[in-house]
This record gives C-alpha cells, structure tokens and sequence, in this order.
C-alpha cells in the first residue's frame, strides 16, 4: 500500500477491518486474535521459547533425539495460559498476538494486535498507513474448540480504488494514451488529404 505522501490524493489510506457478530446459541464467548503489521516487522512477531525452557526440553529428552528437540522448536504467536505462564505474555493480553521484547520501539511501523470478542466485536479497526510498504493482516481463532468466523477487510489507498500493484504504471498508460491520440489525428488529417 502506498502512503498518502507517496500518490498524493483526496482519501487518507488505510485497512479496515469489521468481524461480523457470531451467533452462538450457548453463553461461550468465542475469541479470534487479529494482527496487522508491515512485512518488514514480521521478525518482531512471535517469540522463540527462552534458553531456559529449551534447558528443560532437552533435560526431558533422551540424548539420541537432542538434536531433533532442537530442531522442532518454534515460534509461538498466541498469548494463551502456558505462554502467560512462561511470561512472554501477560493476562491483559490473552488472546493478543505476541510480540518481540520492545517491538514497539524496534518496528517500523505500527503493529496493531487485539483478541476480538465475536458475541461483540465493536466497531470496524481502521488501521492507518502512513508509510508506504507491504501490508499483512493475519487472524487466527483463539477458543481451544476451534470457531468459525466471518470478517471483511478493505484495503483502501489515497488515490482510489485501483490497486496498488497498477498505480505505478498510470503515468505510462497516460503517455501511452497521448501517442494514440497523436497518431490517431496524423492518419485522420492524411486520410482527409488524399480523398478525391
């Protein structure tokens, strides 16, 4: 997406993003975690386990498969109780994404991440852009029974609605366009010429 700076024009950009209420019939209160992010921030999201929890899974392993414990160790992205108990996360983060130690302050762009109440999900999340770049937006469902869920998401740059991928190529179109109409009035005026 490009930045209003970048193209100039009449609309701020931004992505919006609208969950659609669940219609649960029992009182569960189904959660999905949202994340929006800029691509080149995407190391600072998610975290590896610490040295210490590693210690304790090769404690646990027998030596023949040490190495294969190393190798499976992986990200994790979902504040939950084993991730909040290992402090990654805290409890008014639960269901958040999980973000590296001082992303805030390392990121290049804003890194928005709620746990979105589907019984209630509020009001549309407008994200705003105001650096040009490669926008991600990544949904997962949190509840452990798995949850189905409907969202929208648009993403609007400054000029319209042309996608950004064919923006840079209108002022060739333009010119393009220009040669036709030049080429098209030099055959008119030589066709009216050589009438008889």
């Amino acid at each position: 997406m490009y930045s209003q700076k970048t193209w100039g024009g009449p609309t701020e950009p931004h992505i919006l993003v609208k969950f659609l209420p669940n219609t649960v019939k029992d009182d569960s209160d189904p959660i999905t975690s949202l994340i929006i992010f800029e691509w080149k921030d995407y190391d600072l999201v998610g975290v590896l386990p610490t040295a210490d929890s590693i210690q304790v899974c090769i404690l646990r392993s027998y030596l023949h498969i040490h190495l294969e414990v190393l190798t499976s160790i992986k990200k994790e992205y979902i504040c939950d109780a084993e991730t909040i108990q290992n402090k990654w996360c805290n409890t008014n983060q639960t269901g958040e994404f999980i973000l590296a130690e001082n992303a805030t302050e390392r990121s290049k762009n804003v890194i928005f991440t709620k746990a979105v109440h589907l019984k209630t999900p509020g009001l549309p999340i407008n994200y705003g852009i105001k650096k040009t770049g490669y926008y991600c937006v990544g949904s997962t469902g949190f509840s452990p029974d798995g949850v189905e869920y409907k969202a929208t998401i648009e993403f609007r740059n400054a000029y319209g609605e042309l996608p950004a991928a064919q923006i840079a190529k209108l002022p060739f179109y333009g010119g393009l366009t220009i040669v036709y109409a030049v080429i098209g009035a030099y055959v008119e005026v030589r066709t009216h010429t050589i009438s008889c």
